[in-house]
C-alpha cells in the first residue's frame, strides 16, 4: 500500500509541472515511473482487470501490464500504468507507466 501511495501522489505532482511524456523518474533502486500522455491500444490490450478507487470526485485506474507482453526499455520492463482523473470539465487525466528491473507479480 505505501509503494501505491508513493506512485499516487508523485503522478500528482508531475501533472503541474507539465512533466515531459517519456522522463523516466527513479523512486527507488529498481522502480521507476514514466509521464504519459497516451495509451498505446496494444498496452490496453495486453493489461490485466483494472484495479479502481473512487473518491469524491477522482477516479484512480491501475493496470497490470500482461508479463509476455509487456512493454521493456533495455534493463526495464513495465509493470502497470496508473490513471488519475476527475470527471470535471477541462481537467486532463494524469497518466504514469511504472518500470522495474525485477520480476513483479501481479496480485
Amino acid at each position: 500500500m505505501r509503494k501505491f501511495r508513493v506512485l499516487l501522489t508523485t503522478a500528482m505532482l508531475m501533472a503541474p509541472f507539465g512533466c515531459n511524456a517519456g522522463t523516466l523518474i527513479r523512486l527507488s533502486p529498481h522502480t521507476s515511473v514514466e509521464a504519459i500522455q497516451s495509451l498505446d491500444i496494444s498496452q490496453l490490450w495486453n493489461s490485466t482487470q483494472a484495479r479502481i478507487a473512487e473518491g469524491r470526485n477522482v477516479t484512480v485506474e491501475f493496470r497490470m501490464f500482461d508479463v509476455e507482453a509487456r512493454p521493456h526499455q533495455g534493463a526495464l520492463y513495465g509493470c502497470g500504468r496508473l490513471v488519475i482523473g476527475t470527471g470535471d470539465v477541462g481537467f486532463q487525466p494524469v497518466g504514469v507507466r511504472i518500470w522495474s528491473d525485477q520480476t513483479v507479480k501481479g496480485r
